[in-house]
């Protein structure tokens, strides 16, 4: 299960809010604007709570709740305490391929650039960020070499 301190500072309420839109999707699974949130990589607020669902599940998005179509949902998925919930999110490596796939260069350049600062148990792991990458068929390798220089 994964422990970080970074999201335990947030706003009570915007995670009362994300455990509750979690739980109303059948199968649910936090990602993209909202796992990067959590793991302190975007300086952006989500407006809605971004989650993933299976390819063929049914469910729609709401004024706080954006739903996400995922072929792969298993690929990365990980679960986090949060106010004294278990909740399913994609790990950052995942959430960050995500966010080139899915997102704008701007927001996946930015995390990318703020997981390379981490250190410790927070550190990015890179091999598994290029086994994702690779699996989900996007170079991530330019990006890193930008990144790190």
């Amino acid at each position: 299960m994964y422990q970080d301190a970074a999201y335990k500072n947030r706003s009570p309420s915007l995670w009362s809010d994300l455990v509750e839109a979690v739980h109303s999707v059948p199968g649910g699974i936090v990602c993209l604007i909202s796992a990067l949130s959590i793991y302190d990589l975007t300086e952006e607020l989500p407006r809605q709570h971004w989650i993933a669902i299976r390819h063929e599940t049914s469910s729609k998005s709401t004024r706080l709740v954006k739903i996400t179509r995922f072929r792969d949902t298993e690929l990365g998925r990980t679960e986090i305490e949060l106010d004294g919930f278990t909740l399913p999110i994609f790990d950052r490596e995942r959430t960050i391929i995500d966010a080139f796939r899915l997102l704008s260069r701007e927001t996946a350049i930015k995390a990318l650039k703020m997981a390379l600062q981490k250190s410790g148990k927070n550190r990015l792991d890179l091999r598994k960020l290029e086994a994702y990458a690779k699996q989900l068929r996007f170079d991530i390798t330019p990006y890193l070499l930008t990144a790190m220089t």
